[in-house]
């Protein structure tokens, strides 16, 4: 036989391996078994052949694992092939070299920046692993011109990572090219690269603000706001201030109505009396050479304090009306009402609503209603609303009610003092043929304020059961209490849909203090469906607080929460359990010791 390598000169790093073709050949007679072996394997070197032995004709992987302190060089490694009638050998020349040593490269993209001055611009500085192994490089910047801070993200990367250069600029830095040394630091190797920043001069500019942004004036009154500039860039320009949006009626003023870039002037917003009740977005610009920016005053408009036509005696004066809308003979009182809606089937809403501010002692408004509906409350209906149009909130006076008997019934709403509102008297009908509804409405009137609620919580131990306490939904006494003998049981140990309540008002006393109540949990179901929770409605600002978030839970314990009130201020604390009526897990919550400390 004979045998031969291939490659015949083969090379491999310290630490590393490399591999030859051992290939063998019948040459005369029959084909025998070979065996190899390998002979001037240099010392830390290793000679393996797979398979070891062969049948003459066949071939052999040799390989050479080389240690890391094997000696470099080159290598006359022997190669023997032995069988029983012959044996042969061939050469194999390995080379051993050491390892390349750790390096990178570093590059900018882009390398070329441009920024304003007070601005900033970012490049990304992205390495590459030339040679070796990937190291850490730690990323610095040089030659930054005065005012311009560099910052890098991440500081630091393994070779073949990348980082963003953010380049701030100062107001103060000089305008002009300037060219940045950023560097990569490795242990085994160092290299920079260079980004070349152009700091421009900054655009004479400015910001322009409304102090408040909100202004409310009543017919015949006014409302002003000031109007506040500052330099953002560059210098300080001369400004001409004018408004659009003014509604009819009303006119905008300014002291001064120029001005230089940093300083304010005051609008004066004059309402005549026969300027509409209504919210108007007033634009105010601010107009220089450089730019011109703008900011937005709303003004509500509320009319004259009280109601005005409220018994409809001449017809839907004052009262801003859509939809169908009408006067009827039939009326609470007097001759008139308005009739909202109509003895015709008509598609939606239909109503009459009118803007205006509370007595400066505050009050109750009223109104009297008379709904004609032969339909069912899912289709057609009456309903009413006040909104506090200084608080932004919205009441519901009455809910949608749908009856047919020929009686007159009343709603009312607690009003807080020099407050504007809007109250819709609305109707609802569904254009069904043989059903079309319609509601009269009448004596609408601001009564004398309520007389102020007792100070304190009354029985807020349950111990006189439900006494000084307004129920609605499924309520209790129980006798599972936190304290004492009884507790509140709000919600039922049977089904039940929807909400469940208990709710008093009252003061809190001069000095304030801490409104706190404990509570108990009977919940199986989620807080998607079953929950515990409660509200306390300032009734002095209108605003109302969650004391209480949705819970559903079935632990056992009772727990408490607390707020702290305002000295002499009324409120409406409301305990509430709602259950989804689901037969297998109905929902109810035990509430006790309600306290203020």
């Amino acid at each position: 036989f004979s045998i031969s390598a291939s490659p015949g000169s083969v090379s491999a790093v310290q630490g590393g391996s490399t591999t030859s073709t051992i290939s063998t050949a019948l040459t005369s007679g029959s084909a025998e078994s070979v065996t190899f072996s390998a002979s001037g394997v240099p010392s830390g070197a290793t000679a393996s052949f797979n398979p070891s032995a062969i049948t003459a004709g066949g071939s052999s992987t040799l390989t050479f694992t080389v240690d890391p302190a094997t000696t470099p060089g080159p290598y006359s490694v022997t190669v023997t092939g032995t069988a029983p009638s012959a044996t042969h050998s061939t050469t194999v020349t390995l080379t051993i070299t050491t390892p390349a040593p750790n390096d990178f490269s570093i590059n900018a993209n882009p390398s070329s920046l441009s920024a304003v001055q007070g601005g900033s611009a970012t490049s990304t500085i992205s390495t590459a692993v030339l040679s070796g192994s990937a190291e850490t490089v730690t990323l610095s910047a040089s030659g930054l011109p005065a005012g311009v801070t560099a910052s890098f993200n991440p500081g630091s990367v393994l070779a073949g990572g990348s980082s963003t250069l953010t380049l701030d600029v100062a107001t103060s830095t000089p305008t002009g090219p300037y060219t940045i040394t950023v560097t990569g630091t490795a242990s085994s190797a160092t290299h920079s690269t260079t980004v070349t920043l152009t700091v421009t001069a900054a655009p004479n500019d400015f910001s322009i603000g409304a102090n408040p942004a909100s202004v409310s004036a009543v017919q015949g009154g006014s409302g002003t706001s000031t109007i506040s500039t500052a330099v953002t860039s560059g210098s300080a320009e001369t400004l001409t201030l004018s408004a659009s949006g003014v509604p009819a009626g009303t006119t905008a003023s300014f002291n001064p109505s120029t001005i230089t870039a940093g300083s304010s002037s005051t609008l004066t917003l004059s309402v005549d009396a026969t300027t509409a009740p209504g919210t108007y977005p007033v634009t105010v610009t601010g107009s220089a050479p450089s730019a011109t920016h703008s900011a937005t005053v709303t003004l509500t408009v509320t009319a004259s304090s009280g109601i005005t036509n409220g018994g409809f005696e001449s017809g839907l004066a004052s009262w801003t009306s859509a939809g169908s809308t009408a006067v009827a003979t039939t009326a609470h009182s007097g001759a008139s009402a308005a009739k909202v809606g109509s003895s015709s089937p008509f598609n939606g809403d239909s109503s009459v609503a009118q803007t205006f501010t509370a007595p400066s002692g505050g009050g109750v408004l009223s109104f009297w209603y008379r709904v004609v509906c032969t339909d069912s409350v899912t289709y057609d209906w009456a309903t009413a609303t006040l909104r506090d149009n200084t608080t932004g909130t919205t009441t519901t006076v009455l809910a949608r009610t749908c009856s047919n008997t020929g009686l007159w019934n009343s709603a009312s709403a607690t009003l807080v003092a020099s407050h504007s509102y809007t109250l819709t008297l609305n109707d609802h009908d569904d254009n069904y043929a043989t059903d079309p509804t319609y509601t009269l409405y009448d004596d609408v009137a601001i009564g004398a304020p309520p007389p102020p609620p007792p100070s304190g919580i009354t029985n807020g131990g349950f111990e006189s059961g439900l006494t000084g306490w307004t129920s609605s939904g499924s309520t209790a006494v129980s006798t599972t209490a936190h304290s004492g003998t009884s507790s509140a049981k709000v919600g039922s140990s049977s089904p039940f849909a929807g909400d469940s309540s208990v709710a008093q008002t009252f003061s809190a006393p001069a000095a304030g203090g801490v409104l706190s109540f404990w509570y108990r949990v009977v919940c199986t179901d989620t807080v998607t469906y079953d929950w515990a929770t409660a509200t306390l409605k300032d009734n002095t600002t209108g605003t109302t607080t969650t004391l209480l978030a949705k819970t559903c839970s079935n632990t056992g314990v009772w727990n408490s929460t607390s707020f702290t009130l305002t000295g002499g201020h009324s409120y409406t604390l409301t305990l509430i359990d709602h259950d989804d009526n689901y037969a297998t897990d109905p929902t109810y919550t035990l509430y006790d010791d309600v306290t203020i400390n």
